[in-house]
């Protein structure tokens, strides 16, 4: 059975929460992948009704250095298993091994599912919250305010 993932109905603009046990843990992954070639780690943003991102880390189909790919039918389990929980997909992650936490032209062509996308930089520590919007044929990405709190 295929999931149709919810596209989050409030507004990006407020910000969103991240707890900083999940941001230590993303960048232990980050950065193991990153010593092995180059590699990335992606998966999904699970938030809930405090505008808490939960990390699910989801494989890279991808085996190629400084790319991720992730299937859309592990999206959409995902989707199934949150339908009652009220929690949302909010959108998608993935960590950059050398460069910044800012969308490259690949990511604004092929990431972005439900419009938004946190990236890590691995070298530099930090974790950055996108919002892709269109206008006159150009892709473009907005940062969305991104807290790391305790726990």
């Amino acid at each position: 059975m295929k999931a149709k993932i919810r596209k989050y109905p409030y507004d990006l603009k407020i910000g969103f929460r991240l707890r900083k046990s999940s941001f230590i843990e993303l960048h232990k992954r980050a950065y193991k992948a990153q010593q092995v070639d180059h590699l990335e780690v992606c998966g999904v943003l699970v938030v809930d009704e405090e505008r808490v991102i939960d990390l699910r880390y989801l494989e890279n189909a991808s085996r190629n250095s400084y790319e991720y790919e992730i299937r859309l039918a592990d999206i959409a389990e995902i989707e199934l298993e949150l339908r009652s929980s009220g929690e949302w997909i909010l959108g998608t992650f993935h960590s950059h091994p050398v460069s910044s936490a800012e969308p490259g032209v690949g990511d604004l062509e092929r990431g972005f599912l439900n419009g938004v996308e946190l990236i890590h930089d691995v070298c530099g520590r930090a974790a950055k919250l996108w919002n892709s919007s269109e206008a006159h044929g150009e892709v473009r990405a907005a940062e969305i305010p991104l807290a790391i709190i305790e726990g």
